[in-house]
């Protein structure tokens, strides 16, 4: 039925970076926050209504307001910057065994690779 089997949604709301999975192959809707909040997140919320719409309308699902939504626990992080980083972990570990190992020093090996990678963009031709 699908081209794919995951919709990877990253979300950025006050200073903070978190990402939202919709699995096509297992009908759900994961969230993955590195600093959860104790009372949830509102715009997580408005986004997946708006996909199950979305997801309703243009491919015709009928059940997508049955499909659960779930909160992966994920390591918390222990600063206020490196949530863009794990997001980006988070999408290429998705469901795998390392999803869960990420922490400040694989999201500083990634901020370094990415500057390394950058700087000989900007430098080789």
């Amino acid at each position: 039925m699908f081209l794919f089997l995951q919709i990877f949604v990253p979300l950025f709301h006050d200073k903070h970076f978190s990402l939202i999975v919709v699995n096509l192959q297992n009908g759900s809707f994961d969230c993955l926050d590195s600093m959860t909040r104790p009372t949830g997140n509102p715009v997580e919320e408005k986004v997946i209504a708006n996909m199950r719409q979305y997801l309703a309308e243009r491919f015709d699902i009928s059940d997508v307001d049955t499909w659960p939504q779930a909160v992966l626990p994920v390591r918390q992080q222990k600063n206020t910057y490196d949530c863009g980083f794990r997001l980006m972990l988070h999408m290429i570990h998705y469901r795998t065994k390392d999803m869960n190992r990420i922490d400040e020093v694989s999201a500083g090996k990634s901020c370094l690779l990415l500057s390394f990678l950058l700087v000989f963009y900007l430098v080789l031709p």
